[in-house]
């Protein structure tokens, strides 16, 4: 009896899978994480000033290979009318985005880049304001610059700095400078 139960199915399934398994699907090829970002409209980019609204978005990673990721992330920032006097709007986009990074001794840096659904919403009109821009479900592409912090086996803080092409009626191209940090396990 005793030896019955230690080849049950389950046993043998977890006892196989340790040895089935790629070794690439192994510890520290996924990664869960969160980002914020000062967002850029336009204008001068000298001038912090025009940082004038924030982002941010959780995110998704599974490492394809040694320094190629695939990341899923979902987000929101806000983003100027396409006038001055109409209300900001609010973006909320899915992507798929592929980073390819060099390794150094204690950091990662690198390309990303991908594409996105972005659903744009303008905000309530304040008095004064006129609403001039709809409701637009979009598509959209983004390329950057990513560097990654590794603090220890599980943590990374990361550096991004991205910009997104968004196809609504007037074209919008905000730049993202964002900080992070992902959980790897």
């Amino acid at each position: 009896m005793k030896a019955v139960a230690l080849l049950s199915p389950t046993r043998v399934l977890l006892l196989l899978s340790v040895f089935l398994v790629p070794a690439s699907l192994h510890a520290e090829d996924f990664a869960v994480g969160i980002q914020a970002s000062a967002v850029f409209a336009g204008g001068s980019g000298t001038n912090a000033s025009n940082f004038d609204t924030w982002g941010g978005n959780l995110f998704g990673e599974m490492q394809i290979e040694q320094g190629t990721c695939l990341q899923l992330r979902a987000g929101r920032f806000e983003f100027p009318g396409s006038i001055e006097e109409a209300p900001n709007r609010n973006l909320d986009y899915g992507q798929a985005m592929v980073s390819y990074l060099f390794r150094e001794n204690w950091f990662e840096y690198g390309f990303i880049g991908g594409v996105g659904f972005y659903r744009v919403r303008p905000n309530d009109a304040d008095p004064g304001q006129i609403v001039i821009d709809k409701d637009e479900d979009v598509f959209g592409l983004s390329i950057g610059v990513l560097t990654v912090f590794r603090v220890n086996r599980h943590f990374d803080v990361r550096l991004e700095g991205l910009l997104h092409y968004v196809y609504t009626e007037d074209r919008i191209s905000p730049i993202h400078l964002g900080v992070g940090a992902a959980y790897r396990f």
